[in-house]
């Protein structure tokens, strides 16, 4: 039962190595947007507090930001992935996070660290040339989960 059970794991291992090569590379960013990528937005945080942020390049206005957040059953996922980039050509800023993952840190890490992401976007406004005022967040399946939380939990301190 024991090998059974190992052979099982191991071929489970492989599947997802596998799995892995085969992740389409990220998109590579499109012409006339500037890209900041890695851009810290807990200091000394964790490798996975980062996010990038992507700028329609010579915005005459402070634009209206797009925030997307990807999914990976918390397990997985990464910011390289976002489908928002059709969203710069309609005149919006978008911004692509990472939070912390369940083998990093346990729930309620993930939603701390959206609303950490969005604090920054916020606080940093005006360098980058972002309309405070009109942020959206958008994501997929885990990330879908904490757009929903941002939306209906904004006043848990727990969560903070």
């Amino acid at each position: 039962m024991v090998v059974v059970c190992c052979l099982a794991w191991t071929g489970q291992a492989q599947e997802k190595q596998e799995k892995q090569k085969k992740q389409p590379l990220p998109p590579k960013t499109p012409e006339g947007v500037q890209a900041l990528r890695n851009l810290a937005y807990v200091p000394e945080g964790h490798e996975r507090q980062k996010l990038d942020l992507f700028l329609p390049k010579d915005a005459a206005k402070p634009l209206p930001l797009v925030v997307w957040i990807h999914g990976g059953g918390w397990q997985g996922g990464s910011k390289e992935f976002t489908p928002a980039f059709f969203l710069l050509s309609k005149g919006y800023a978008v911004a692509s996070i990472n939070y912390r993952l369940s083998q990093h840190a346990t729930f309620p890490a993930q939603i701390e660290d959206c609303k950490a992401a969005i604090r920054w976007l916020r606080a940093h406004a005006k360098e980058y040339n972002l309309d405070a005022q009109h942020i959206g967040v958008w994501g997929g399946s885990a990330g879908g989960h904490l757009v929903a939380l941002l939306g209906t939990a904004n006043n848990v301190k727990e969560w903070e």
